[in-house]
């Protein structure tokens, strides 16, 4: 299964709080993308189903 969030790099805390819960379901990040874009920092995380 695999999410798509900020990254990071983001400074938004309600994605921080998104990728905090995600980890806490199982989640790990697995790739960064969209380095180009600082106010977009997009990643992919994954977990197994």
């Amino acid at each position: 299964m695999a999410v798509s969030t900020l990254s990071a790099r983001s400074p938004d805390p309600f994605y921080a709080a998104t990728r905090a819960f995600y980890a806490a379901v199982g989640f790990s990040p697995l790739v960064e993308y969209n380095a180009e874009d600082p106010l977009n920092p997009m990643q992919w995380m994954v977990r197994d189903v």
